[in-house]
């Protein structure tokens, strides 16, 4: 990839178009956290004129994937405040019938009062809850 990156290549080493419907990517080094939420990798292949013209340096902070990503899954980002929320709205287009939810929110929460907010059922889930303080929630329902 660093060719590619380098423009010392016209293609990515380590990408093959299986089929019309596969593309198999090969690593050099897999790291644990690309299992969770994509870790910074696309966890799905987007169409060319998307993301056209935006630098990889640039893919993270640009409109394309912060304002207007592609979704093939059953909701989309449909209001983004940085720092502080994202909220999804069903995919009317989704492959798989009409999603459940109505609308998903999902709020960034302060490690400090990520358990208490657990606790009082003010959020249905929490993820990446802090293990320094596991024993405090451990126990609760939910």
């Amino acid at each position: 990839m660093e060719e590619y990156h380098d423009g010392k290549a016209d293609t990515i080493s380590g990408i093959k178009k299986v089929d019309d419907k596969t593309v198999e990517i090969e690593y050099k080094k897999v790291e644990p956290s690309m299992l969770q939420a994509g870790g910074g990798v696309y966890s799905y292949a987007a169409p060319k004129h998307t993301l056209e013209g935006v630098a990889i340096k640039d893919m993270e902070s640009s409109d394309q994937v912060r304002k207007h990503p592609v979704t093939f899954g059953p909701y989309y980002m449909s209001n983004i405040v940085a720092g502080e929320s994202v909220e999804y709205l069903p995919n009317e287009y989704y492959w798989n019938g009409k999603p459940k939810l109505k609308k998903i929110t999902m709020k960034s929460v302060q490690t400090a009062s990520a358990t208490e907010a657990l606790n009082s059922k003010l959020y249905d889930m929490i993820f990446q809850m802090p293990t320094d303080t596991y024993e405090t929630y451990k126990d609760i329902e939910g």
